[in-house]
């Protein structure tokens, strides 16, 4: 072995799932349960996408889809290599298509059973969910929260806690998995979750089973099988993921100082997780996707742990036949219910129907409040709905509940109140900050402490939430996330030095922090050390490459430096990723007009209008495109709405004296000499930019047949501001307008 390789091997670093083996060397001794199991929605939850795996359609005209409300179309498409590729695009005035950007679907979550969404990986690690999902029973629409106008696009993060109960444990470095740590995932993911999620790791079991030396009872002894656990214990197991009071609010908490994947299947659920409930006013009966257990328990039927279990209906390895399936439903209602007790004929008028499925009518198909696309089964056991088509309905999607009260509905009791605050500050309620805050010490579990601290910055009590932690990283001083935000705070509350020298030390030890590198060259640029800036900028979106952020701070640091084709590329992805965000459509739009690209820069300003119609900046740049094209001159009708928006920008900013400068040289366009001369008079009074002034002023003398007095003013103004540090796009087209006009 070579000296290079045995350090490797000295120091390859300890896994989360070094206990574990892969799945296909289960299959080996249990081919039947495997293959069974692969057939479940468990063993297809997580995958490559691509034409072996593909449940939808990619075809020319099926993979298209708009998006009404948010205005975005979505195309999805395999190409010649089999990976897939999802394009967000928008459609101009013209019909065309304007801030395409393509993003490939590196994973697929979902078996398809009912719908499947798409990731994406960027070289960070990261996952991001793509909004667009495929539905079993309907095709391409939008994923689950993003079917509203102003939806996530491709900032929805997706991390360690959703990937916990979509697929089996990630290679991840051990002790990579805490909170606080980058949500950074390896190149390679499993394909489904496996066998050992349940059984738990299986490596000593399958050394055994391979040991010519191992007896029976050693080798069964190795592994475990949830038929050797009490029901309540086993339950856990099916609990660990299916026990989710709700999706839309932090209703699981981890809150000890240990890793997301470090949860084993037969310890004390409430060792490792804690539940939390919402009561909300508003919402009587709320169900949704994931509400499996979670309604189970709210049955009659349910007596308390172990009393009627996921395993009752169930069968965790195979997948039996539809009447295999109703039978099985059926004997298990039946060990408490006798056929008699069955009152379908009274309730429905339909005859009772010898061995009918007792669930068809008692946990009915409902369209989830978190996932509106789709049809979930209901494990509320209730008496049958009289309308059950009602609870079928197309719905709206809806934002989050806020009037909530938030309880513990699952967990460790002597952390009940502790852990109803931490779930009511990730849910976005950072009034729970002071109060969790006063409730924690310094032996606190480490991710209440971070999330306290996080409420606390959100909530404005800044000096309370960097003492705090400045307390976490001083101990942990791992923990990425409390070392940003405390960088943030210092630089806030001390100044950038600090700040600056944190963050450094971040992304020296974590080079893959993403987050760290986008402050880092925020603070670099706001203390002019602009090379080490765009640097870290460059390196920001090289690591997170959907973020609009990241690619609209690069791109206004590029144009800063006179980088106009690198500014432009910038922004365009910025704008891509996050369309009609003004400042972003601002900036590119004054880039491409440097660069000699007035077409395209009125395009985009234009457009940008669509979606901020009241952004004081866009309406300024769009006016002047308008009433002062470079070339050609502009026809009535632009001119006609070049004073609209004229009109538009001084209404959003009547401070602003060049708005009416603009409008008076469009009213003189018009031939309205006696309203532009009160508008520019008005626009002088209010001090607005003085040679814009004069070479309006010079026009109308030359409208009014004053041509000398005319060019003896605008050749005055003219020489004074014909250069390019002098020029701004309003001075630029008077200028070539005057030029123009005055040769006349």
């Amino acid at each position: 072995m070579s000296l290079l390789l045995l350090c490797l091997v000295l120091h390859a670093p300890e896994l989360v799932t070094d206990d574990y083996v892969d799945d296909a060397r289960c299959a080996r001794c249990h081919a039947d349960i495997s293959h069974g199991f692969s057939t479940l929605g468990m063993g297809r939850s997580f995958t490559v996408p691509g034409p072996e795996t593909a449940v939808a359609d990619f075809s020319t005209a099926g993979g298209t889809f708009r998006h009404d409300a948010s205005g975005l179309s979505y195309r999805m498409w395999l190409d010649e290599a089999g990976h897939m590729w999802m394009r967000q695009f928008e459609v101009d005035d013209a019909g065309d298509e304007i801030n395409g950007v393509d993003i490939q679907a590196h994973f697929a979550v979902g078996s398809a059973n009912h719908a499947r969404t798409y990731l994406h990986r960027t070289p960070s690690g990261e996952l991001w969910e793509l909004p667009v999902s495929w539905y079993a029973h309907g095709g391409w629409n939008m994923s689950p929260g993003f079917d509203r106008k102003g939806h996530d696009g491709f900032s929805r993060r997706v991390g360690r806690e959703c990937i916990f109960c979509h697929n089996a444990y990630p290679d991840v470095p051990m002790g990579d998995d805490r909170m606080g740590r980058p949500e950074a995932f390896p190149e390679t993911l499993p394909a489904g979750i496996g066998c050992q999620r349940c059984h738990g790791p299986g490596r000593r079991h399958v050394d055994l089973a391979y040991s010519a030396d191992a007896t029976d009872e050693a080798i069964a002894a190795s592994i475990l099988n949830p038929a050797d656990l009490d029901p309540a214990q086993a339950d856990e197991i099916c609990l660990q993921c299916h026990l989710q009071p709700t999706s839309r609010l932090g209703s699981l908490v981890r809150p000890f100082d240990r890793g997301d994947f470090s949860y084993r299947p037969g310890e004390p659920l409430d060792q490792y997780l804690g539940h939390i409930d919402y009561r909300d006013a508003t919402q009587r009966d709320p169900f949704e996707v994931n509400h499996h257990a979670f309604r189970l328990r709210a049955s009659a039927c349910w007596q308390g742990e172990g009393s009627l279990t996921c395993l009752s209906c169930h069968d965790p390895h195979h997948k039996p036949a539809p009447e295999k399936r109703a039978a099985r439903y059926r004997a298990a209602c039946l060990q408490c219910h006798g056929e008699q007790d069955c009152h379908v004929e009274v309730r429905t008028g339909t005859p009772l129907t010898p061995g009918a499925d007792c669930t068809t009518c008692h946990m009915p198909t409902r369209r989830p409040t978190d996932a509106i696309h789709t049809l979930i089964t209901d494990h509320r056991i209730q008496i049958p709905p009289l309308d059950p088509e009602a609870l079928r309905a197309p719905r709206p999607e809806t934002s989050p509940p806020t009037n909530v009260e938030a309880h513990l509905y699952r967990g460790d009791a002597r952390l009940a109140d502790v852990l109803a605050g931490a779930g009511r500050i990730v849910s976005n309620d950072n009034a729970a900050a002071t109060v969790l805050a006063s409730q924690l010490t310094l032996d606190s579990p480490q991710p209440l402490r971070l999330i306290a601290a996080e409420g606390l910055m959100e909530s404005g009590k800044s000096q309370q939430a960097m003492d705090l932690l400045r307390d976490i990283v001083t101990t942990s001083p791992w923990i990425v996330t409390g070392q940003v935000n405390l960088a943030l705070l210092e630089a806030q509350l001390i100044g950038p030095d600090a700040a600056i020298a944190r963050l450094q030390g971040v992304v020296l030890e974590t080079p893959l922090a993403a987050d760290a590198w986008e402050r880092l060259g925020t603070l670099l640029w706001a203390q002019q050390r602009r090379n080490e800036a765009v640097e870290a900028m460059r390196e920001a979106t090289r690591l997170r490459p959907v973020s609009a952020e990241g690619w609209r701070h690069l791109g206004g640091a590029l144009a800063s430096t006179g980088d106009l084709l690198g500014a432009i590329d910038a922004l365009q992805r910025a704008q891509s990723l996050h369309p009609g965000n003004a400042q972003t459509a601002y900036n590119l739009g004054l880039a491409m007009w440097r660069l000699g690209n007035p077409a395209g820069a009125r395009r985009h300003w234009q457009h940008a209008l669509g979606r901020s119609p009241d952004a004081p900046k866009l309406l300024k740049m769009a006016a002047i495109a308008r009433v002062l094209p470079l070339r050609p001159a502009p026809s009535p009708a632009e001119q006609a709405a070049g004073l609209q928006l004229a009109r538009r920008w001084a209404s959003a900013s009547p401070e602003v004296g060049e708005a009416k400068v603009l409008i008076a040289m469009a009213l003189l366009a018009q031939g309205d000499g006696m309203g532009a001369t009160s508008v520019l008079q008005q626009a002088a009074d209010q001090g607005a930019d003085q040679a814009a002034v004069r070479m309006v002023q010079a026009m109308l003398l030359h409208a009014a047949g004053r041509t000398d007095e005319a060019n003896v003013l605008f050749n005055r103004v003219s020489k004074a501001i014909d250069r390019p540090d002098r020029l701004t796009m309003l001075r630029s087209g008077l200028l070539q307008r005057g030029r123009s006009m005055l040769s006349e």
